[in-house]
């Protein structure tokens, strides 16, 4: 397929076009599991508007020395893909791995951010 490229997280990106005539980066993934669905999704990659939206949350993953960052918004724990972000017309997600699973929590609130970091902490041994 051209203009596709492997994704971190075994999935597949391409570029899809968008009603401003802009290509932006899209990607199958296999984590609908996480919502009880065994089928796979078209859903896109926080963007940099996104992910300053998520700022506060970014901060303070940041201090978590277990994690590396190796692309704004995608943390690598161990040297396997671990955290990375999601937005679509539902809001933002956060696709944590947890064990040889991939959860997908909302990342909205103040509620859903807190609940992320737990998730976080508790895989990476912190809490």
């Amino acid at each position: 397929m051209e203009g596709a490229e492997v994704c971190y997280d075994c999935a597949v990106i391409a570029l899809a076009a968008t009603g401003t005539g802009v290509l932006e980066p899209y990607h199958w993934t296999c984590t609908m599991r996480a919502f009880g669905v065994n089928r796979k999704r078209l859903v896109k990659h926080a963007g940099t508007g996104a992910l300053g939206a998520l700022s506060d949350l970014l901060e303070m993953l940041r201090t978590r020395t277990a994690l590396v960052e190796k692309r704004p918004g995608i943390f690598y724990l161990k040297g396997k893909a671990f955290l990375h972000f999601h937005e679509d017309r539902a809001g933002l997600f956060a696709d944590v791995r947890d064990g040889g699973d991939w959860h997908r929590l909302p990342a909205d609130s103040a509620g859903e951010r807190a609940e992320i970091l737990a998730l976080v902490d508790r895989s990476t041994g912190r809490g």
